[in-house]
């Protein structure tokens, strides 16, 4: 959308009002957090004002329109279909126009044409854009182009990164009482005909870049330090912490598609969250639940508080052939075979015919005989992990059920979705990793419009109300 002249000289007068009122009175500001705060509200209102203003002038234009067809036939008002415009700057709904051709029925939308919005997903090719540029990139310089490209702004990267931290602590909230009323909807039915007879769910963690937040020091009338270039305030170093991403997803058998969700917190929310996405899949109780694992003691425990009786542990054959080969590798000298890569296709075989406990003795037996100590733990350990995880490996049968035998999913989503997030740039304070995490886990779990719906419903009407005033 263009911005309008008068609406870029209000901004440019409160740039300059804002400079001299900071130069005279300094004490007003007390923190860099605060001044971005006020930049960041004073641009969202002039922005909310100016998409107005924009939308009201492409419906002018839309109707004054040439009526000519490309056949020849002439253009007439067919009816006035809704719009709604989702941007930075907020929502706005309204009325766009048709017109069709008597002629040859083309139908035209002149308004949805000139603001961006797809026919029938009425959203902006702006928030299409970001989910992927943006929202996963932090602010990189692709997206910040791409707003001035469709809405004429050129914000900075702190103000754009604000938009999406707030859009994140929307999508928060969004996920937790979707959830929270999907889990209390699977209790209601309780007792009733299950819609489905089998839900596949998966979890697992990975590492993300936190920070501590920003506190200037004071520093003496006089001493020296490094400054920033522009502001020339102290530069401050912020320790880059390790926080834990829980990533977790379920998918009902017969579905391509899988729910997400992600947080950073403690293992004790897992289970509430991972029975909402069951049951958004038609998890009820009764119906069996497969968590397929990499054989992580919490994560079996986050299983079984979620689903209980109801609960099938699958060993993720990859792993379970990745300890299989560290008993060749520590105990290649006691493997009692011509070849240790004969041994493991008979481990192998083991595992899928549902016998590896039979693995247990041979593996300690093999423990036994290895002479360096640390190779024998290694390899004693592989013997305990199968003891542990036994009813977990019948890989063959699983198979014939249709059940999956790798934690793919989990890993996939951490790979495309959450490390782009949590692995790159300097790092994020922790609650906006959190919140970041959850967006992006409301997109990949195919539930962008129906979440931005459902702020709309939060912010009310107040945006229009602002907006005609």
């Amino acid at each position: 959308m263009m911005m309008t002249l008068s609406m870029q000289q209000a901004i440019d007068a409160f740039k300059t009002v804002y400079a001299q009122a900071l130069e005279a009175r300094p004490e007003d500001i007390h923190t860099v957090d605060q001044m971005d705060e006020m930049i960041h509200a004073a641009r969202a209102e002039l922005g909310a004002f100016t998409m107005a203003q924009t939308i009201e002038q492409a419906v002018a234009e839309g109707l004054k329109q040439d009526r000519c067809c490309g056949c020849g036939g002439t253009l007439e008002v067919h009816h006035r279909p809704g719009l709604r415009v989702q941007s930075m700057q907020g929502t706005h709904e309204g009325q766009g126009v048709s017109l069709r051709c008597e002629k040859c029925k083309r139908t035209v939308r002149p308004v949805h044409e000139q603001l961006g919005i797809e026919q029938y997903s009425k959203s902006t090719l702006l928030f299409d854009r970001l989910s992927s540029d943006f929202f996963l990139d932090k602010g990189a310089p692709t997206a910040v182009r791409r707003l001035k490209e469709h809405h004429s702004i050129e914000p900075g990267r702190t103000t754009v990164l604000q938009h999406a931290e707030k859009s994140g602590e929307l999508a928060r909230t969004f996920l937790d009482e979707k959830l929270h009323q999907t889990a209390e909807d699977a209790e209601a039915r309780r007792g009733h005909t299950p819609r489905v007879d089998t839900i596949f769910v998966e979890m697992d963690s990975s590492s993300g870049k936190t920070v501590q937040p920003l506190v200037r020091p004071e520093v003496a009338e006089g001493a020296v330090v490094e400054r920033t270039p522009v502001r020339e305030l102290p530069k401050v170093q912020r320790p880059i912490e390790g926080r834990q991403v829980k990533l977790l997803c379920a998918q009902a058998k017969g579905e391509t598609d899988w729910a997400y969700d992600a947080y950073v917190g403690d293992y004790e929310e897992a289970p509430q969250k991972l029975v909402g996405l069951a049951a958004h899949r038609g998890w009820q109780d009764g119906v069996k639940a497969v968590m397929i694992a990499d054989g992580d003691e919490k994560i079996c425990e986050v299983a079984q508080g979620a689903f209980g009786s109801d609960l099938h542990m699958i060993l993720d054959r990859e792993h379970a052939i990745k300890h299989l080969r560290d008993v060749i590798t520590y105990g290649t000298d006691a493997v009692p075979s011509d070849s240790p890569e004969a041994w493991l296709a008979q481990a192998k075989m083991l595992l899928h015919t549902g016998r590896g406990r039979e693995l247990i003795g041979p593996v300690r037996a093999i423990a036994q005989a290895v002479e360096d100590p640390k190779d024998r733990t290694k390899v004693d350990n592989v013997a305990i992990y199968f003891e542990e995880r036994a009813r977990a490996v019948h890989y063959d049968y699983f198979k014939e059920q249709g059940w999956p035998l790798g934690s793919g999913a989990v890993e996939g989503g951490h790979i495309h979705f959450i490390h782009p997030i949590t692995k790159r740039g300097s790092g994020w304070l922790t609650n906006h990793l959190n919140h970041t995490v959850a967006l992006a886990c409301v997109r990949h779990s195919g539930w962008w419009q129906e979440f931005w719906d459902w702020v709309g419903t939060r912010r009310g009407p107040s945006i229009q109300n602002r907006m005609s005033n």
